[in-house]
């Protein structure tokens, strides 16, 4: 029996053959669960493309509607805002990445995953901020005492109270 949709094969040594694979041997990726599937993937992979979820057409009064279509609205602004910026864009990461980084090249860029390419750039920014804070308080000195030696290794990926980005 042939199913219509994804398959994933959870053996690495089975060929793909619908005939002759067992039902144990692959699990399929239906309609049901597929965008639960892509967004798992697209939250690994550090890609933050969000559908527009399908909202009811009932609203308790005009009010909650306006507000709600404002929202949307400003949203889908800021999404094309951001779609506008080039300097985020992927192909200019990799350039970029790939000539600031010490050891990265365009030749060995293309080994990176998606996350490790934005991980890397994230990192390039933040050592870059470090190095030129770093200089300004060798030179003028730190009066106000705004000067973190630890911002190089900061942890960027939990959010919580004790580790907000200053």
């Amino acid at each position: 029996v042939f199913y219509e949709g994804f398959s994933i094969l959870l053996h690495k040594d089975i060929t793909f053959n619908p005939e002759t694979l067992e039902k144990d041997d692959f699990d399929l990726v239906s309609e049901n669960i597929f965008k639960d599937v892509l967004n798992a993937i697209q939250q690994v992979c550090c890609l933050n493309v969000k559908e527009e979820e399908e909202i009811q057409d009932k609203y308790k009064n005009k009010l909650a509607q306006k507000l709600h279509e404002k929202i949307l609205k400003a949203e889908k602004e800021k999404k094309q805002k951001a779609a506008e910026n080039s300097d985020l864009s992927i192909p200019n990461i990799i350039s970029a990445v790939s000539n600031k980084h010490p050891t990265l090249s365009p030749i060995s860029i293309w080994d990176l995953t998606i996350f490790q390419l934005l991980d890397s750039f994230n990192r390039l920014k933040i050592n870059n901020y470090f190095d030129l804070n770093t200089t300004r308080v060798s030179v003028w000195g730190d009066e106000k005492s705004t000067y973190n030696a630890a911002l190089w290794y900061k942890n960027i990926y939990d959010k919580n109270e004790n580790n907000k980005e200053e």
